[in-house]
């Protein structure tokens, strides 16, 4: 797995225009349905008012069955000013990091542009993708950890 970070150490986030697209909520829940392979959140500690927030929710899914090789990513987004937004991904074949490629196609799915894609590029990278996803949804000041 790659943990290469530049050009990714500076990584920024946007949303599309959700009032005029809508708010993208697409995301598929797996469980029961295929194996959890992996999940992570983003926490932000708002210290001012003693109160955690789920910023971020990814889960990664793939087939039971022995050939299954397409790995699946969900992800739920909290936005600071309460609105949600959520998207589905997957990533196929071999070669690179399907988790990061996987978590790539979820967050566009989700209406999230990121300047520079962690497609492939694995966890490091995609650490700093979730950390810019939540400096755009407005936890930008709070105190933030990915478990």
């Amino acid at each position: 797995m790659s943990t290469h970070t530049e050009p990714y150490a500076a990584n920024v986030a946007t949303f599309k225009d959700f009032e005029k697209y809508g708010y993208a909520r697409n995301a598929v829940n797996c469980y029961g349905k295929k194996e959890l392979m992996k999940s992570e959140k983003l926490t932000a500690f708002e210290k001012k008012t003693n109160t955690f927030h789920t910023v971020l929710d990814a889960r990664w899914y793939m087939g039971r069955s022995s050939s299954a090789s397409v790995l699946y990513c969900s992800v739920w987004i909290t936005l600071r000013n309460g609105r949600s937004i959520s998207g589905h991904g997957s990533a196929g074949g071999g070669g690179y990091d399907k988790y990061s490629a996987a978590f790539d196609d979820a967050v566009t799915s989700a209406g999230i542009i990121l300047e520079s894609s962690v497609h492939g590029y694995g966890e490091g990278p995609m650490h700093i993708a979730m950390t810019a996803i939540a400096k755009a949804a407005g936890y930008g000041r709070l105190q933030q950890t990915i478990s």
